[in-house]
């Protein structure tokens, strides 16, 4: 994973863990190439099955896939404000992004009846960026199998939220 990033950016040494700058740019190509991939998945959803609860699964195990290539996403917490902070620091934009095309697409469920009406659809961009990072984080301790927490995240939320 370290390496199809660092193979995009520019090399400064050949040790393993000093091809960048510093930590801080070794994360920032971690995300962005994180990012171009969820804009992929965000795209083929949009793109792909016309049935809203289909399209979301399928965003869903996308982006559990995702996570789990990379996981300083599932650690990092660097646009997540503490408790006590009065400023909200905005999400990255790819992460802006796949909670409107949720956000939208669980409209259009709603509006199809396939969705419940009852939940605000602002709920599961939210509960699917929680669980997938929590999950993913623990997920090798739990013994779970990493090809299953895609489709298992999905049907968890999506059974909750379903009419």
């Amino acid at each position: 994973m370290h390496d199809e990033v660092a193979e995009t950016q520019p090399v400064r040494c050949r040790r393993p863990g000093r091809r960048f700058r510093n930590r801080q740019a070794l994360r920032e190509a971690i995300f962005e190439t994180a990012a171009a991939e969820a804009q992929q998945a965000i795209t083929n959803a949009l793109d792909g099955d016309p049935d809203p609860r289909a399209a979301l699964r399928a965003l869903i195990i996308e982006m559990a896939a995702i996570i789990q290539r990379y996981p300083l996403l599932a650690v990092s917490s660097a646009w997540q404000p503490l408790p006590a902070d009065s400023h909200r620091p905005s999400p990255p934009p790819a992460s802006r992004r796949m909670h409107q095309t949720v956000f939208a697409l669980v409209k259009r469920g709603q509006q199809d009846g396939v969705l419940r009406r009852d939940l605000p659809p602002e709920l599961l961009p939210q509960a699917i960026t929680g669980t997938l990072h929590v999950v993913t984080r623990f997920a090798r301790s739990l013994r779970t199998d990493p090809a299953t927490i895609g489709p298992q995240v999905a049907d968890l939320l999506l059974d909750g939220f379903s009419a």
